[in-house]
């Protein structure tokens, strides 16, 4: 009989594998990062619209990916608010990966 800690971390690795297939089904980029601001999950829409593929994105910094020289100390403002509990919403100008513009909101 499995005792509490693996049911545990197996229902959490189920409920990411759930989670992972359904964002994949969006149309709109999700992107999960650590507080530090390390990419911990990006979907498919996210490779479509940063030009990143997930297994290059996962475990690099947010900032090195998506975010211009111009706006970097905009990004390290939403990541302390996002840091401190608080959300950011708005509009930003990223990057992709060919150097083109995205405007994201």
């Amino acid at each position: 009989m499995p005792n509490k800690n693996t049911a545990t971390v197996t229902v959490a690795a189920e409920f990411l594998d759930a989670r992972e297939r359904i964002d994949d089904g969006l149309p709109i980029a999700m992107i999960a990062t650590d507080m530090q601001g390390v990419v911990t999950h990006w979907s498919n829409a996210a490779t479509r619209l940063y030009g990143w593929k997930r297994e290059e994105a996962v475990g690099r910094n947010i900032q090195n990916l998506t975010v211009g020289p111009d706006n970097d100390e905009i990004a390290r403002s939403i990541m302390a608010q996002v840091a401190q509990g608080s959300h950011w919403e708005g509009e930003f100008r990223a990057w992709h990966r060919s150097g083109s513009p995205v405007d994201v909101h």
